[in-house]
């Protein structure tokens, strides 16, 4: 019986291994934007630049680009750079409801154009929070948010 258990371990923990080899082309960088605005704070980004999927290297900030934000109506904000691919405006923030294009431009990489809204926040009608006690004996909480959402629009 013992014999037996050695063989299964044996056989259980040798595996056999073999090598894939990809071909994945390498590609020239693209810019990368990452962008979240709401209406309490000012506008602010981070420009990066794509990397080769087996590429080790460290991600590169883009720190000489030309970035504008335009309201629908017609209001500009020029953000610049701050520090290592960080654009900020100062003093700006963005208006519940109102419709913004984001344009990045750099030389040597593909120019960005974006549209995007700043929607109106939905309304919480009701909070509720229930108390209840695990086998385990610890606490959980549960909370349920009730709201009223806009019948129009699908965010």
């Amino acid at each position: 019986m013992r014999y037996y258990y050695y063989i299964l371990t044996v056989l259980f923990f040798s595996s056999c291994e073999k090598i894939i080899e990809v071909d994945i082309e390498e590609t020239e960088p693209l810019m990368v934007v990452n962008c979240l605005f709401n209406p309490d704070s000012v506008w602010e980004l981070e420009l990066s630049q794509s990397k080769y999927v087996f590429d080790t290297a460290s991600i590169q900030k883009v720190e000489d680009a030309l970035v504008a934000v335009r309201s629908t109506s017609g209001d500009e904000v020029i953000l610049n750079h701050v520090e290592r691919g960080l654009y900020r405006a100062t003093g700006i923030t963005p208006i519940i409801g109102e419709t913004y294009s984001l344009l990045v431009e750099h030389n040597g990489l593909e120019n960005i154009k974006s549209i995007n809204m700043l929607p109106i926040p939905s309304q919480i009608t009701n909070l509720t929070i229930n108390r209840t006690l695990q086998i385990t004996g610890e606490e959980a909480i549960e909370v349920v948010v009730f709201f009223e959402d806009s019948d129009n629009e699908d965010y």
